[in-house]
């Protein structure tokens, strides 16, 4: 009896079987190393891409003078931030925020046009006026115009012991001279965090996991410095220039 001869049908289904076979196994194997292998780098990878983290800033510890009277001391502002890819008429948007933000309109239209997902337009503006500009904005329907919550620095006595109190880096509050540089530490306290989860085009999932850290605040500082006596050194010392 004579050997049964391959048809070239019969190789070629042959062919199409173990190329689906071998394709199966792939599939396997990226699956297992997927799931099994890199399982621990894919959960971080979507884990970024959905977890938002952002800090909470710490009030500054006030300074007080000897009778108790606040010499430095942090107040509620506001960071106005805006999203330039959002905004749909940057003109429009600038006539109506520049005089509000007291920038000028040109200006204010160059922040707002373009692709980028950035733009500061004004730090530590007053939390009134913030409340107020924010409301506006809803009432118009305007968006890609944000308010984050910045604590900011005053010196209610003005030059009342400047150069002993010293002053902090504006966008950072971080002490730069005197008693401020002196006890940074003490009186910067400690951030808090919020994290959430957030769907890519940046709003919360409601269902989604969220914690919150809050933030410590900085220690208060009483000093021996007293007015009576430093007004009259001081306005001694400005006699003795002249």
């Amino acid at each position: 009896m004579a050997d049964p001869q391959w048809r070239v049908p019969d190789v070629r289904v042959a062919l199409v079987g173990v190329a689906i076979v071998f394709a199966w196994l792939w599939v396997g194997v990226s699956l297992y190393r997927v799931q099994v292998v890199e399982s621990g780098q894919w959960a971080e990878y979507g884990a970024e891409q959905r977890v938002r983290s952002r800090e909470i800033p710490a009030p500054r510890g006030t300074i007080y003078d000897r009778s108790g009277q606040a010499i430095a001391m942090s107040v509620a502002a506001t960071d106005v931030i805006a999203n330039p890819s959002e905004i749909s008429d940057p003109a429009g948007v600038a006539q109506v925020l520049a005089p509000l933000l007291a920038m000028d309109v040109q200006d204010l239209e160059t922040k707002l046009t373009g692709d980028a997902q950035y733009a500061m337009l004004t730090r530590r503006l007053d939390r009134v006026d913030a409340l107020e500009i924010e409301k506006l904005m809803d009432d118009l329907d305007i968006r890609g115009v944000y308010f984050r919550d910045q604590p900011a620095r005053v010196y209610p006595s003005e030059d009342f012991a400047s150069q002993v109190v010293g002053f902090v880096q504006a966008d950072t509050l971080e002490g730069l001279e005197g008693l401020e540089r002196l006890y940074d530490a003490e009186l910067a306290g400690t951030p808090g965090y919020q994290t959430d989860e957030r769907d890519p085009y940046g709003n919360p999932i409601l269902q989604g996991d969220s914690e919150i850290i809050p933030a410590v605040p900085g220690v208060d500082i009483r000093t021996t410095l007293d007015p009576g006596i430093q007004i009259a050194a001081q306005e001694a010392l400005a006699l003795a220039v002249e």
